[in-house]
């Protein structure tokens, strides 16, 4: 019986430019919250590429749920899209959708600056 889950729709970012995050950088305390998401993504990238190997669909669903939640809350819209993309494309196990999601959530990570506080 097939699923009726709609198949997941990548679209290539293809964008170059910086992403930064919507959250106001020259308050200390809203930098370190950024600086300290950014920190743990690279991390978390590593885990769900592991999740993604041995086809741990839950421990994936875990940490695209929490990109979906943190992404968003940190200022990085796109990430917490991407985050729920992935999200509802593993649960419906559709392993190859989500190996295009996290390429695509690796290349947007990339391009993530932190820009240096203003000494005003």
């Amino acid at each position: 019986m097939r699923s009726s889950v709609t198949p997941v729709q990548v679209v290539p970012s293809g964008d170059s430019r910086p992403l930064v995050s919507t959250l106001p950088m020259n308050d200390v305390e809203f930098r370190e919250i950024v600086v300290r998401f950014v920190t743990r993504l690279d991390a978390q990238i590593l885990k769900m590429r592991a999740a993604l190997a041995d086809k741990d669909a839950q421990e994936l669903a875990n940490l695209a749920h929490w990109l979906k939640g943190a992404g968003g809350t940190v200022g990085f819209g796109i990430l917490s899209e991407l985050g729920r993309d992935l999200e509802t494309a593993i649960k419906a196990r559709h392993w190859e959708g989500s190996a295009e999601l996290l390429d695509q959530l690796e290349s947007h990570s990339q391009r993530i600056v932190v820009p240096a506080m203003s000494l005003v």
